[in-house]
């Protein structure tokens, strides 16, 4: 039953922590995360490869893969604690409460399925109705997510579409149970710009006419700025910076959150310009430094950073970070 409470989140984060068994250890890949969401509104997750992005994801979703757990923390949906549910209670929210769309359609849509078999499954999955209205609903959904011929592609196999078009399909199948929270995972890494800004413009119509919630991950700060409401900063299984976009792009703290914006490219870059790029590369998971995990790469480093990590600011202060000395509106190191 959806929890209708307007001051409650949609979406409540607590603590979350996700354990990865490697090499005969259990390592920390998401360490204490906390956000929260609102109905309608948009979190963008950001961060370079092996940050936790995808990983938060999934533990909300219940999907972490065979190595990983959740180690600790609380993951609050509609009111509900999902994370003592049972895999068929959680099968019961899945498409119809909350739905992901992966980073790769192509590998998440079965080959051997025509496309509309593949929606009407996820369909009858949810809700009680015959084959042929299932099928009704199936052409209705494509015809939703944009697909030229509609009619003509729920017959065809994944491999006849374009990258666009399955990522489109995709989506048809998350909204099949009409879910009021829209996980989006790198939803346009593969696709072309024109093909990207089509899919990012039919997930901001959509969210309007349903009124959903969109966590979206990427790893593109230029499609952050453009589609979230607020930026939920990840480095190395922390959670570095968190707030409302506008803030977090115009003054970031974290040295973190600098580099990643000064690597953006944008029509105003000259075209000889030497691009910025956050030097150094994340830390394995297995080689996790002491402190503030950024530091060994962080010009603003000082003792106590390899010594002490910073912790963020409590959950519900609008602009919050974590770093000793934070950036003022000028770039300098602040003092702590």
């Amino acid at each position: 039953m959806a929890d209708t409470d307007p001051l409650r989140p949609l979406l409540a984060v607590r603590n979350l922590s996700v354990e990865a068994r490697l090499a005969g250890r259990d390592l920390v890949a998401v360490d204490d995360v906390s956000f929260t969401l609102s109905q309608g509104r948009t979190l963008g997750i950001v961060g370079e490869s092996g940050s936790g992005k995808s990983l938060t994801a999934r533990a909300i979703m219940g999907l972490l893969p065979a190595n990983t757990r959740i180690a600790g923390g609380e993951v609050w949906f509609e009111g509900v604690d999902l994370r003592p549910l049972s895999d068929r209670e959680m099968r019961r929210r899945r498409g119809a409460g909350l739905a992901m769309i992966f980073q790769d359609p192509l590998r998440a849509l079965d080959p051997t399925m025509r496309v509309g078999e593949q929606i009407v499954e996820a369909i009858a999955a949810h809700r009680r109705i015959g084959r042929t209205e299932a099928r009704r609903k199936a052409l209705a959904l494509l015809d939703a997510v944009r697909i030229p011929a509609a009619r003509k592609r729920l017959d065809d196999y994944p491999h006849h579409l374009s990258g666009g078009m399955r990522q489109r399909v995709m989506i048809a199948i998350a909204l099949a149970g009409r879910p009021r929270l829209l996980i989006a995972d790198e939803p346009t890494t593969a696709l072309d710009v024109t093909t990207q800004a089509e899919i990012l413009d039919l997930l901001r119509q959509l969210q309007q006419e349903l009124d959903m919630a969109i966590v979206l991950i990427t790893h593109d700060m230029g499609v952050a700025s453009e589609c979230t409401d607020r930026i939920a900063v990840m480095y190395a299984g922390r959670l570095v910076e968190e707030g409302p976009t506008g803030a977090v792009f115009v003054r970031p703290h974290m040295p973190y959150t600098r580099g990643l914006l000064d690597s953006v490219v944008d029509i105003d870059t000259p075209p000889h310009a030497l691009l910025h790029a956050v030097g150094g590369r994340p830390p394995a998971l297995t080689e996790m430094p002491s402190g503030c995990r950024f530091h060994p790469r962080c010009a603003h480093a000082a003792g106590q950073c390899a010594d002490r990590a910073p912790r963020l600011a409590p959950d519900g202060q609008d602009h919050r970070w974590a770093c000793w000395f934070p950036l003022d509106g000028e770039g300098r190191a602040e003092s702590p």
